[in-house]
């Protein structure tokens, strides 16, 4: 099962919702529904903690414990008709655009972990920051039509935590995002050094900069590469740890990073086993 990484996986607007919520409405919401209702009836709610929240099949989270880390300081957005209400509510560099949207209490959400899948639902409302290029519509070049690049949701944190704990010594990191992933990797205290790659320069030029004035960790990054990752591997030194996270999907097959299993010992993908 190929899971997409927020909603790009569902035609015209869909795609434009950061939390899997409209691929939830594809689904029987009668029956995500009663679920929710059992876990709140029987007071199964839990605090959400980046770290140590467990993974289950049916997950609810307090909402008051999620607490996103925002990269810009905007108004959240409602969804209306699964698409956020962006004027006055966005942050943009070109073609990209950071926002916050509001997840109303009770709406599923999908979660993943490994190999196993799920739902989750919040006790109340929750903000979920979103860097997203273009809009709903919008065809990006070649590469089809607009889509999020990264959201703060319990999935994108349960399915890199096994990234997280890889992280040791010199770390190779692909894939800039919002930077929470190499926010993560450079609190370790058994990482040294780290390098990033992108392949957006405008992503690099925008959020680089901001992340570096938010988050001191990062002090660790000796190297910010613009580029394709893979033509980086193999020279940044004897044995590094590669982590990359690269790919519009969860599970996505990649015949490079398959061919590069053979060869490179400390490597890991997003969704990739």
């Amino acid at each position: 099962m190929i899971m997409p990484r927020d909603l790009n996986q569902i035609p015209a607007i869909g795609w434009f919702t950061p939390a899997l919520i409209a691929r939830e409405r594809l689904e029987n919401d009668k029956a995500l529904s009663s679920r929710c209702e059992k876990l709140v009836a029987a007071g199964a709610a839990v605090d959400w903690d980046e770290e140590r929240t467990r993974f289950q099949s049916d997950l609810l989270i307090r909402g008051e414990t999620f607490r996103a880390p925002r990269v810009f300081d905007v108004p959240a957005s409602p969804v209306q008709r699964q698409i956020p209400h962006l004027e006055g509510h966005r942050v943009s560099s070109g073609g990209f655009h950071y926002y916050d949207v509001l997840v109303p209490a009770a709406q599923a959400v999908t979660i993943a972990q490994g190999r196993r899948s799920g739902h989750c639902w919040f006790t109340s409302e929750v903000t979920v920051p979103v860097l997203a290029q273009g809009f709903p519509g919008d065809r990006i070049g070649t590469d089809g039509p607009g889509r999020v690049w990264m959201s703060y949701t319990p999935m994108e944190i349960l399915t890199q935590r096994s990234g997280v704990r890889a992280a040791r010594g010199t770390v190779l990191v692909g894939g800039l995002g919002m930077g929470w992933f190499l926010r993560r990797v450079c609190s370790k205290r058994s990482v040294r050094r780290v390098i990033v790659v992108e392949k957006e320069v405008e992503i690099m030029d925008w959020i680089g900069p901001r992340i570096r004035a938010l988050w001191p960790e990062l002090k660790k990054v000796t190297d910010w590469l613009t580029g394709d990752v893979y033509d980086e591997i193999g020279k940044h030194g004897t044995d590094p740890v590669y982590l990359l996270d690269i790919w519009r999907t969860y599970r996505a097959y990649d015949r490079r990073f398959e061919l590069l299993r053979s060869r490179i010992r400390h490597l890991w993908g997003w969704g990739q086993f």
